[in-house]
């Protein structure tokens, strides 16, 4: 079985350069060369260990390794946990858990950090909610770095998502917004750096209220363009 994301926001999410803290390690732009999935079975036990002592009781589907251009190996593993929410976890091939992605309950969310998003994005829906969890080796999510990610519409329908502490601190939100809306001298560089990628959707990324940079998407590839134009990152959907 193949876990396909629901659409291609969510692809989008997975790609988005981190900002501080949590979100640079939990969702950190990938560098990697080349990803391949892995039967359940033909996965290293000692993987499998690791995942399953942070979450107990998931149940595992998918399981993709991959392998950066330095030569890094890791693996993600994907599949539901508690009423059958998704989980994702990130281990490292020697077996430390880097980082760990827990569908929760929007009612799960701590009220500190529903009120301060409700008060910046006033016009902000939220429907469903992702527990982030990041380190270096997580041995226990209590212990861990963590934050909230909530996901849903704004004005217009429009794709957001927003990354937020429990004491309420706002860390990166992703807004949808039309290819028109880009800076033209964003534009031209992502035009200059891949010439035949025809974007047709992207997000804004901004942290601290300030744009960090762009989200491209098209039917086979995403890219992430800096504000200031000087990182560049292409990939083709598997």
């Amino acid at each position: 079985m193949k876990i396909e994301p629901s659409n291609r926001r969510e692809a989008l999410r997975t790609l988005a350069v981190g900002g501080v803290g949590i979100a640079a390690a939990a969702v950190a732009l990938s560098k990697t060369a080349a990803a391949e999935e892995v039967a359940l079975d033909k996965t290293p036990a000692s993987i499998k260990k690791a995942a399953h002592q942070l979450v107990k009781g998931a149940k595992w589907e998918v399981v993709m390794k991959h392998k950066e251009d330095d030569g890094h190996e890791y693996y993600e593993l994907y599949g539901t946990h508690d009423k059958g929410l998704n989980v994702s976890v990130e281990v490292a091939a020697d077996g430390k858990v880097t980082s760990v992605e827990l569908q929760i309950d929007l009612k799960d969310v701590p009220k500190a950090a529903l009120s301060a998003v409700s008060a910046k994005l006033t016009a902000f829906k939220p429907d469903t909610a992702t527990a982030l969890y990041a380190g270096d080796g997580i041995h226990d999510l209590g212990k861990a770095l963590f934050a909230y990610q909530l996901h849903g519409t704004a004005a217009k329908g429009k794709d957001l998502t927003v990354e937020v502490t429990a004491e309420g601190k706002i860390v990166e939100v992703k807004r949808e917004i039309e290819l028109g809306d880009v800076p033209k001298g964003v534009s031209d560089v992502l035009a200059n750096k891949a010439p035949k990628f025809k974007p047709d959707m992207v997000h804004r990324i901004t942290r601290d209220d300030k744009v960090a940079g762009f989200l491209f998407a098209s039917k086979h590839r995403v890219a992430w363009l800096s504000h200031d134009g000087k990182e560049f990152e292409i990939h083709k959907e598997d």
